[in-house]
């Protein structure tokens, strides 16, 4: 038999940065899913147990489970689905359950199936729109909308009562609904004096409360659970935050200003802020420390603001993340990204980048950071976040002859790399028009004809110099500059400022590759270059064309854009290769290990940089990854923990030697990096078990099946399955332990119970063939029996079926005997001993089809213990306790076949229509009467006595358990209980019905 199951590891931002704290930045940047709603305006959100986020829209309700969505949505005719696709509220009241509000009801979805349980009518006094959902104690659910009132549900019994409001009775409206930390409920009416509290209880009354001056609009929890309100004052002052405490609203901040209204709007605290939803202007912002305030909304041309100003549903999720429901879609901010500052053109305005294409960069001595971009050379202060933007004619002065760019040349302001010299001199090269330099202190910008003649890159004249590509300018400690060309070698600024080239070629001690992309000058003192054919350590500086080079043969050439060393690793190069991933290196004896396997992001590694703590950072095409070669543990970020995208590029890299600060840039800006600040992820995110055959690569899962496997098995988000062949049929569990990016793996393994059916020649039928002939009986002869009994007299069927009760039926027993005395010592002796039973069981089901007088009968508790076993499987979260001490010891077969056969149909219909966490099954009485009682913790659909409601179609399992009842003139009772219901059954032998 082939099992393949999808494992995906339930972790909405999968793995990375930790911050040390949770605060939103000044200007917070906001992430848009791309969830592909089926309606832009989002009116509810929430988060399960299982870390599932969910999304009601307009047009129906969305799961979120951090990979892609999953839409559910009313079906016309399908009861256990939503009531309407106007998803209006949601709640996860405190045993886990989503509850979820509608235009047209309120509804309870059953995690395992996807349905849902209509628990209010669509119309009515307790029924129809349930813009908010509370919940007021164990089993007690708070519901209602400004147009229908306010309701409250028992969950139990399923009773709705009006909920009585001060200031308009059964039949008065509401304007806010918030469940509070005692498991009460505070309503707000109309006007700003309107409030009261319903409690838990029976008593469906809403007390009022004396707001002591303030009147709230709306309500929210603090990080405390203590009951927080944007209040204004009933003489008409200012708006005001403030925290309900003994009985009297206290300030937390004032002299806010007024918002704009949203139905049911959110109230939820973001690290030390405070944000209201508004529905003209964003989020309203307050520091609950510092008392200012400001405004979240969106900015035009900026794709990390908010999409919309209205805003309807707020959520702070298990990790601190927040997300905003607005008009046009979600939004979300994550703490995790507050590690890594992002820097874009957004709008074009002072103080931004020039252009997103980030193609190198230099720290200045003062501390500002220099920016190569394809639009403009930029000087960045990380201090204040403002940049200005430096073009040649900007800065042309009168003097010697300058080239200037011809205004339509493509290239015109495009650079590729920036260098501040020790003396000042600030080092400019372009990607097609060679090297230039600007002198701080002259205001004078000039292209460096002496190292285009050195290179030979000179028109016909032989003395106007020609441009070329510049990727990496370098200055070592002696003074000499080094400047690496795209195929014309590498050029050197001596000390005493002449110009010499080094130039490729074939043989021992040349230079491996004319496209030279980085120099690196090590600890030991020696310079390194990296080249598209290799690394190479330079043996002798020599002069110009006699310099010498060691190339580190690997026996491949793959092209090097970064080196780097770690005071952590000593006597080891970690370089980043186009095509080999990221190396380690040592030096002397030319050996390199590939860092990360395949876990790694990706082959082609563009920039490496090292940081204080001893970890190797390096920039890849999907993400930004951090080795920790100390514990050989790699973590990777990406756009979802705040960097400004997947990719990066070529040269775009700078440790800032004052800070430690990391730089990283790319196609679409440039990042900054606080390596303190990045801690590992410590949220242990749950496992889930999907259809969806995709996660992040760099998860990981631990797997095994027991009963097959000794240990675990390992894979990764790459391919998470779990692939089983050749397993026997029976019934198996599944162990799954999952990790985030950064190696936490979650406490307790996930279970998931796998039902192997046999194929149809390991069945009973085939298997009580099997045994027949073993005892024997040949197979032609039980084919004949059963041919036989469609068309000759009784009298044979009766003379058969005795053959197979004094033979098979008895031996098989026996065995079953035999069996349940043998002490268990492993799954395989039970095994046999289940499948024995059902051999049994089935050969008795065959025996009473032939209606024979001198069948005999089986055991009685055998035959219900295969039953209830048959349900255990169908629903292994349901705990089925049976109860056989009043089972008689030997039943007539008719009875006892009816007996299983209602038994099988009540099960049945408890599970489908119950949901229930538990069921107690027991058997009383003896012939001629004999009873059976079903009881379940949760109602079942009919809760009548006698079924004084009618039941529709004739496939309710409730239906065909009636019919077998009335046929032997018995009866069936459906009762409800403190806890949920009882059905009752009598039976009568036919003899007496």
């Amino acid at each position: 038999m082939f099992v393949r199951l999808a494992l995906l590891l339930a972790v909405l931002a999968p793995g990375g940065a930790q911050a040390q704290t949770s605060d939103p930045a000044p200007d917070v940047r906001f992430d848009r899913p791309g969830l592909d709603l089926p309606h832009p305006e989002v009116q509810a959100l929430a988060q399960t147990a299982d870390g599932l986020v969910w999304i009601g829209t307009r047009d129906g309700l969305v799961r979120f489970d951090g990979l892609g969505r999953t839409l559910l949505r009313r079906e016309p005719g399908d009861a256990r689905t939503l009531p309407s696709n106007d998803v209006e509220a949601l709640l996860v009241d405190g045993a886990g359950r989503l509850w979820v509000g509608t235009r047209r009801g309120v509804a309870r979805l059953d995690a395992r199936t996807d349905r849902f349980a209509r628990v209010t009518p669509a119309e009515g006094a307790c029924g129809g729109a349930a813009t908010w959902l509370a919940e007021t104690g164990p089993g007690q659910i708070l519901y209602g909308s400004r147009r229908t009132g306010l309701c409250r549900l028992d969950v139990a019994s399923g009773e709705r009562d009006p909920v009585r409001l001060p200031w308009g009775g059964a039949g008065g409206r509401a304007w806010e609904v918030q469940t509070v930390a005692s498991g009460a409920a505070w309503v707000l009416g109309p006007r700003p004096e309107d409030a009261c509290r319903v409690d838990p209880g029976p008593d469906a009354r809403c007390r009022a409360i004396d707001l002591s001056g303030y009147g709230p609009r709306v309500l929210g929890l603090d990080a405390e659970v203590r009951l927080l309100a944007y209040v204004r004052s009933l003489d008409g002052g200012p708006h005001e935050l403030r925290r309900w405490s003994r009985g009297r609203f206290v300030p937390v901040v004032r002299d806010l200003p007024e918002v704009g209204w949203t139905e049911s709007a959110d109230l939820v605290v973001v690290g030390r802020e405070a944000w209201l939803g508004t529905a003209t202007d964003g989020v309203l912002a307050v520091g609950l420390e510092t008392g200012d305030w400001r405004w979240i909304g969106p900015r035009p041309g900026d794709p990390t603001s908010l999409p919309a100003p209205r805003v309807r549903a707020l959520l702070v999720d298990r990790q601190g993340g927040a997300w905003v429901g607005t008009s046009r879609g979600v939004a979300t901010w994550r703490a995790p990204a507050q590690p890594f500052r992002v820097y874009r053109r957004f709008s074009g305005e002072p103080g931004e980048l020039s252009d997103d294409r980030v193609n190198g960069m230099a720290e200045a001595r003062d501390g500002a950071l220099w920016v190569a971009t394809n639009d403009g050379l930029n000087r960045l202060d990380p201090e204040t976040d403002r940049g200005e933007t430096v073009r040649i004619p900007e800065v042309q002065t009168a003097g010697p002859p300058a080239w200037v760019p011809d205004r339509d040349d493509p290239f015109r302001d495009a650079w590729w790399q920036v260098l501040e010299g020790a003396d000042g001199t600030l080092w400019v090269g372009g990607k097609r028009t060679g090297l230039f330099r600007l002198d701080r202190r002259t205001g004078r910008f000039r292209r460096e004809a002496e190292a285009s003649r050195a290179l030979g890159l000179v028109e016909a004249d032989r003395a106007t110099p020609r441009g070329f590509g510049v990727r990496h300018v370098f200055e070592d400690s002696a003074g000499r500059l080094w400047v690496g060309t795209t195929g014309e070698g590498l050029a050197l600024r001596q000390t005493d400022g002449r110009w010499v080239s080094v130039l490729p070629g074939a043989g021992p001690g040349r230079l491996p590759h004319p496209s030279v992309n980085r120099f690196y000058e090590a600890a030991a003192g020696a310079i390194w270059v990296g080249t598209d054919a290799g690394l190479a350590r330079v043996a002798d500086p020599g002069a110009g064309r006699e310099m010498t080079f060691e190339a580190l043969d690997r026996g491949e050439s793959v092209p090097v854009w970064a080196i780097a060393e770690s005071e952590a690793t000593p006597g080891v190069l970690w370089v980043g290769t186009v095509g080999g991933g990221l190396l380690a290196v040592d030096p002397e004896s030319g050996s390199a290990v590939r860092v990360g396997g395949e876990e790694f992001p990706s082959d082609l590694v563009y920039g490496v940089l090292t940081d204080e703590a001893g970890h190797v950072w390096a920039s890849t095409s999907r993400g930004l990854a951090r080795y920790d070669p100390a514990r050989d543990r790699l973590s990777v970020y990406d756009a979802r923990n705040g960097l400004q995208d997947d990719a990066f590029d070529l040269m775009a890299f700078v440790r800032s030697p004052t800070t430690g600060e990391l730089w990283f840039g790319g196609p679409n800006g440039l990042v900054r990096v606080d390596p303190g600040g990045v801690g590992l992820a410590t949220y242990h995110p749950p496992v889930a078990f999907t259809a969806v055959e995709r996660a992040p690569r760099r998860l990981r899962y631990l797997y095994r099946l027991q009963g097959v496997d000794d240990d675990w098995r390992e894979t990764t988000g790459e391919r998470p399955l779990a692939t089983y062949t050749a397993l026997a049929p029976g019934t198996y569990t599944l162990l799954v332990l999952g990790s985030n990016a950064d190696g936490v793996w979650n406490d307790e393994p996930a279970r998931l119970t796998v039902v192997v059916e046999p194929a149809w020649w390991q069945g009973i039928p085939a298997r009580a063939v099997a045994l027949l002939l073993l005892a024997g009986l040949g197979l032609g002869g039980v084919v004949g029996v059963f041919r036989l009994a469609a068309r000759e007299h009784r009298s044979r069927q009766q003379a058969v079926a005795d053959d197979l009760h004094r033979g098979p039926v008895q031996g098989i027993t026996a065995i079953g005997r035999d069996l349940a005395g043998v002490e268990e010592h492993g799954e395989v002796v039970r095994r046999v001993r289940d499948r024995v039973g059902e051999v049994e069981v089935g050969l008795h089901d065959a025996l009473i089809r032939l209606r024979p007088a001198a069948a005999g009968t089986l055991d009685p508790v055998r035959a219900l213990e295969a039953t209830v076993r048959r349900a255990r499987q169908q629903a292994p979260g349901v705990a089925i306790q049976a109860d056989w001490s009043g089972v008689p010891s030997a039943l007539p077969d008719d009875l006892q076949h009816d007996l299983v056969s209602v038994l099988a149909h009540l099960l049945e219909h408890a599970i489908e229509t119950a949901g229930p966490n538990e069921v107690h099954v027991a058997v009383e009485g003896d012939v001629p009467s004999i009873g059976l009682r079903v009881a379940s913790d949760r109602p079942v659909a009919v809760q009548a006595p006698g079924f004084r409601r009618r039941l529709p179609g004739t496939k309710n399992p409730l239906v065909q358990a009636l019919r077998v009842v009335r046929r032997r003139g018995g009866t069936l009772d459906v009762e409800p209980t403190e806890a949920g219901s009882l059905v009752t059954v009598r039976l009568r032998h036919d003899s007496e019905a």
